[in-house]
C-alpha cells in the first residue's frame, strides 16, 4: 500500500496534510471503526487504517486508472496509473504487471531462508526472524548439546554454537 496523506485528528476528525477538506472516502468495510492507528494506506482493496510510524511509500497525487487498462490489472497487487497506463506495485511485489513477489524489503532472506511471499522469508533450520537474521543455536551452551540440534552443528574456537 502506499500512504495518501490523510491523517487522524485530535478532535477525531480526518484531514489532508495539504489542509485541503476530506470530500471523498474509500474505506474498506464502508467505514473506520479504529482511528488509534492515526494514518491511512491505499492499496489494491481500498482504504485502510495503519501506525503512522511505520514508514510507506507515499503519493502526492496520480490519476488512477480502472486497473483492466494495465497489463493484466495489476495481478491485483498494485495499482494503475491513469497517465502511463503502467502498474505502481505493493510492497513486494515487482514487474510489469505486479505478477512476481520479492523479498527485498527483508534482504533477500539474508541468505538464510528463501523468499516464498511478498517480502515472506521460510527460514532454514537453525535460524528466524522476518528476515532469517537470528540464529537460535547459540542458545546452547556446549558443544555437545549444539551438535545434536537440527541446523546447528559446529562450534568455533570460543566453543559458540552455530548453524
Amino acid at each position: 500500500g502506499v500512504w495518501l496523506g490523510l491523517v487522524h485528528t485530535e478532535n477525531d476528525t480526518w484531514k489532508w496534510t495539504d489542509l485541503t477538506p476530506v470530500d471523498y472516502t474509500s474505506w474498506v468495510g464502508g467505514s473506520v471503526a479504529d482511528a488509534r492507528r492515526q494514518c491511512l494506506k491505499l492499496d489494491s482493496v481500498g482504504w485502510s487504517l495503519f501506525d503512522c510510524a511505520l514508514p510507506l511509500p507515499f503519493v502526492c497525487r496520480m490519476e488512477i486508472a480502472a486497473s483492466d487498462d494495465c497489463p493484466s490489472g495489476c495481478s491485483q497487487h498494485g495499482l494503475c496509473n491513469r497517465q502511463t497506463l503502467a502498474c505502481s506495485c505493493d510492497r513486494g511485489w515487482r514487474s510489469s504487471d505486479c505478477s512476481e513477489f520479492h523479498c527485498t524489503d527483508v534482504n533477500d532472506c539474508s541468505g538464510y531462508g528463501t523468499c516464498v511471499g511478498p517480502n515472506q522469508c521460510q527460514c532454514r533450520v537453525g535460524w528466524k526472524g522476518r528476515a532469517c537474521t537470528v540464529t537460535y543455536c547459540n542458545l546452547y551452551t556446549t558443544c555437545q548439546a549444539c551438535s545434536r540440534q537440527p541446523g546447528c552443528g559446529w562450534c568455533d574456537e570460543q566453543q559458540d554454537c552455530f548453524p
